[in-house]
């Protein structure tokens, strides 16, 4: 027993023993832990099991505001939702839930943020930017760092095999699940991902500003997508957007060329700035500087723990000088006038008369199909008699010419009606070029010349052009003997170009041309396809022919249902600058046509650019600022100074009017002269002013064109004009902020140049600190476009006081005699726009003046002046591109001077500054 017992005691304190208890009671604990955490915990733990690692996030400095003079915010943000996709989480099928994840946005109403610039134009593709931009799209596509590295081959890429090798070899999607749309948006997606490939850990915005429908979509299936976040940003909002697109801009996320210049100044590639206009010049003051956060976040991305806060700073607000009410109704004015010049010069026959500039109804049904404002497509021959009559004559017509031309094509034979059939050559010639089958070049090769002559038949052309290396054929034919590339290009015509889209808009703008439709038929066309609108008493009036169709459309074209921008007739565009004679504020720019900047903002709509870019009438174009055109008759004030001040003539010596002033050769004429052999008489300054006469101005441009040895000498007068016109400002930029053209000064030709003809060329802004100059009595001022800079908390960071840049000590009578003969012009028995401001209440120093650009088409219009006549308070500029006659451009200025002094409300009391205060 003792010895039983000495053996239990030798054991237990053994160093082993105790060794071994403590090894079993952390045995114990272990496996009790274990215990309680799997079977009493286990399933609240495994709920609440996440793994978290700490992040940094940006927390975006939102930009600052851009309000009008009187405080109403123009550009401003508001707080969104935005989806972000993380590349960095693995997806067994990527392109599968993007299209998913595409599918709820877009059937909630939203939209993507789509930066990608392949875009679908009708039947083929298009690669939206400069040259420049393009390759740098090509360079990203090839995994290449620089451009310079780009093959032949790739550069020579047409956009249709660019999106054919994005979708096929990059990304692999499956062409056989997606329409080409859905592949687009995809590819949108993948594309934005790969580029930014090395920093996987910063997710792409997919779509901003999102329904609450969408963000609940999104967060109930968070499990079907993998590394999509939401959070709230701000979103930038363009209020009235097309008044004031030209003026604000719109940003977009920096470029990889800005970003090489700008990232000195801390800007990163997820950054968003200004492009143009205020949002640009302006962007070191708007420009919000990004805070930070330092978080926990759980393997499902959910913040658990804010770390470490650094607040951002906002960017300052921008306070312009324009008058929101005034460039508002301004635009409305303008675009309702352009409607009333078209109306004014549309007839259904061109008169038998010298004067051929027109605008007949089937000019204006060109447009209406050319410009797609209906889809033609839509014409159903199951829609009554009119559709059916419409669509039947098409398509048997489309039969008819295809056939026939095809036909000649395959027989070999020379193009006899080429003249006839030009438009269906032409089109097939064309859509083999956007193919990318033709080269551009063809146009100018002689085979071409020789076929539209009907010297050469088609084959032997594409076989002379094959020769040349002017057909590019697939891969598989790069050795194809000539009569293989000729079966091609025939197979090709007649099985793609033929049955497409725009071979169809072919026939019916041909039919158009020819007026083989009826105009009743195309009158309820439009109607019922809700291009414009009828009354019951229309539609009565059209069927019983008391209303006829060219009266009617005059109605929508006046009604602005149907705009002159998208017309794209002459006349479609303008500018109007409205400044403050005291200060140099501008007050209204406008320019007509304008655009959607908010669908450039945020999620930039590249189809809608794409748009803009091919519209005819430039609606991208400022044209109150870039615009540049010849001043015409306005520049005879210029004139009138420089001779009165260089004494060559005094304000009572009077010139006669000979009607065609000889002292020069070729010898010009007075426009009185040149229209009915009349004179203008003995005329003194005042009166040539009045009566615009040109011959009184030329003889002003042969007499300041002698030096001081007495001798004639053309550059002595255009210095001299030069000279005074650089006093008004017409020899520099005015200072605008938003940028602007430079002027041209006539360098040859003084006679001519005196009445504002020749190679003089300004823009509306010039020509209204003109006017500024002139109604101050010669102090010329820079044009400001913004008042000040403020900070949030309501301090000033920097006003934008207008200088002066010249004081001109002219002769105070002289500036009164040439005032004096623009008051003649409106109010005087023979000014030229007397009949325009006769039952004008307030007194308007103007002038008109017309501007030949192009021969073949119509004049300038163009009407500067100020008012009122006694007390200046405003000048105004208007410039409508061909407009026919001043008077247009005259009318369109008083309706505007009539809105800014409310003369339709309370014509007395016009005060400078009346409208402001």
């Amino acid at each position: 027993m003792k010895t039983l017992f000495k053996a239990v005691y030798s054991f237990l304190t053994h160093r082993l023993f105790l060794l071994l208890l403590i090894v079993f009671i952390l045995f114990y604990i272990l496996v009790m832990r274990l215990f309680e955490l799997q079977i009493v915990e286990g399933e609240e733990l495994a709920k609440a099991f996440e793994l978290s690692v700490v992040r940094e996030v940006s927390i975006e400095g939102h930009r600052g505001n851009i309000y009008d003079r009187n405080g109403y915010p123009l550009a401003e943000n508001i707080i969104s939702y935005t989806v972000f996709l993380n590349d960095s989480v693995e997806v067994s099928d990527k392109n599968e839930m993007i299209h998913q994840l595409i599918g709820i946005i877009k059937n909630n109403g939203d939209s993507l943020v789509d930066e990608f610039p392949l875009v679908q134009t009708g039947d083929g593709f298009e690669i939206i930017g400069t040259e420049r931009q393009v390759l740098n799209f090509k360079k990203n596509v090839f995994n290449l760092r620089y451009t310079t590295l780009l093959t032949e081959e790739q550069i020579a890429m047409e956009p249709n095999e660019i999106y054919l090798f994005l979708r096929d070899q990059r990304f692999n999607i499956d062409a056989t699940k997606y329409t080409t749309t859905e592949i687009l948006d995809i590819l949108s997606i993948r594309y934005a991902q790969y580029i930014k490939r090395y920093s996987k850990y910063q997710p792409e915005v997919i779509a901003t500003n999102v329904s609450h429908k969408t963000l609940a979509m999104l967060e109930e299936k968070n499990d079907v997508f993998p590394g999509v976040s939401i959070v709230e940003t701000p979103y930038r909002v363009y209020n009235d957007a097309p008044y004031f697109a030209h003026i604000i801009g719109y940003t977009r996320k920096i470029d990889s060329e800005r970003l090489e210049v700008l990232k000195p100044l801390g800007y990163t590639a997820e950054d968003t700035i200004g492009v143009i206009g205020i949002e640009k010049e302006m962007e070191s003051y708007l420009r919000g500087y990004d805070g930070a956060q330092k978080v926990e976040v759980n393997n499902l991305g959910k913040t658990m723990l804010v770390l470490e806060n650094i607040d951002p700073i906002m960017g300052n607000d921008v306070y312009l000088t324009i008058d929101r009410d005034l460039q508002i109704n301004t635009y409305n004015i303008l675009e309702r006038q352009l409607a009333e010049i078209i109306v004014d010069r549309m007839l259904m026959r061109l008169p038998n008369t010298r004067e051929q500039r027109y605008i007949l109804l089937k000019d204006i049904y060109d447009s209406i199909f050319r410009y797609n404002l209906i889809d033609s497509r839509l014409i159903d021959p199951k829609n009554g008699d009119g559709q059916s009559r419409i669509y039947n004559l098409m398509m048997t017509t489309k039969e008819q010419m295809s056939s026939y031309v095809i036909n000649e094509i395959k027989s070999d034979a020379l193009a006899v009606n080429y003249n006839k059939y030009n438009t269906i050559y032409t089109y097939f010639l064309e859509n083999l070029r956007t193919e990318g089958i033709l080269d551009k070049g063809y146009k100018y090769d002689e085979n071409y010349v020789a076929f539209k002559k009907s010297q050469m038949s088609f084959q032997t052309m594409m076989i002379e052009f094959y020769k040349a290396n002017y057909l590019i054929l697939p891969e598989v034919m790069k050795d194809a003997k000539e009569e293989e590339a000729l079966e091609y290009i025939i197979k090709f015509i007649e099985e793609e170009s033929v049955t497409r889209y725009d071979f169809t808009k072919y026939i019916y703008l041909y039919l158009l041309d020819r007026e083989a439709f009826n105009y009743y038929d195309l009158t309820f066309m439009i109607i019922d396809l809700g291009l414009v609108t009828a009354s019951e008493q229309d539609i009565a009036n059209l069927k019983s022919r008391r209303l006829i169709p060219i009266e009617f459309m005059k109605q929508k074209i006046l009604n602005i249902e149907i705009t002159p921008h998208e017309l794209a007739l002459d006349p479609s565009s303008g500018a109007v600058v409205v400044t403050d004679v005291d200060t140099g504020e501008v007050l209204a720019l406008v320019s007509y046509p304008s655009y959607d900047n908010s669908r450039l903002v945020n999620n930039f709509d590249n189809n809608y650019y794409a748009k803009l870019l091919s519209d005819p009438t430039s609606p991208l174009y400022p044209r109150a600022t870039y615009a540049k055109s010849v001043p015409g008759s306005t520049f005879k004030m210029i004139t009138s100074i420089a001779a009165l001040e260089e004494g060559v003539i005094r304000p009572t010596d009077r010139v006669l009017d000979r009607g065609i002033f000889t002292k020069i050769f070729p010898s010009p004429s007075c426009w009185i002269y040149s229209q009915n052999r009349g004179s203008h008489g003995s005329i003194n300054v005042m009166q040539a002013i009045e009566h615009s006469c040109n011959y009184f101005f030329y003889e002003m441009g042969w007499r300041l064109s002698f030096n001081e040895e007495g001798k004639y000498s053309d550059a002595h007068g255009i210095s001299v004009l030069a000279e005074y016109a650089g006093r008004f400002g017409l020899d520099s930029k005015t200072g605008i902020e938003i940028g602007e053209a430079s002027s041209t000064l006539a360098e040859r030709d003084a006679v001519r140049a005196t009445i504002g003809q020749g190679t003089h060329d300004f823009t509306p802004v010039q020509l209204a600190r003109f006017m500024n100059t002139l109604a101050n009595n010669g102090k010329m001022q820079e044009l400001n476009v913004v008042d000040k800079i403020m900070e949030k908390s309501g301090d000033m960071v920097v006003d934008f006081t207008p200088k002066t840049v010249i004081e001109n000590n002219f002769n105070q009578n002289h500036l009164d005699v040439v005032k004096k003969g623009m008051l003649d012009v409106t109010e005087g028995s023979g000014g030229t726009a007397r009949s325009y401001f006769a039952d004008f209440p307030i007194s308007i120093a103007g002038k008109t003046g017309t501007a030949e650009l192009i021969k073949s088409r119509a004049s300038h219009a163009i009407f500067t002046g100020f008012a009122p006549y006694e007390d200046p308070s405003v000048s105004i500029a208007t410039v409508i591109h061909f407009g026919y006659s001043s008077r247009y451009a005259a009318l369109n200025s008083k309706k505007v001077l009539a809105m800014y002094f409310e003369v339709n409300k309370e014509a007395e009391n016009y005060s400078a500054g009346n409208m402001l205060n």
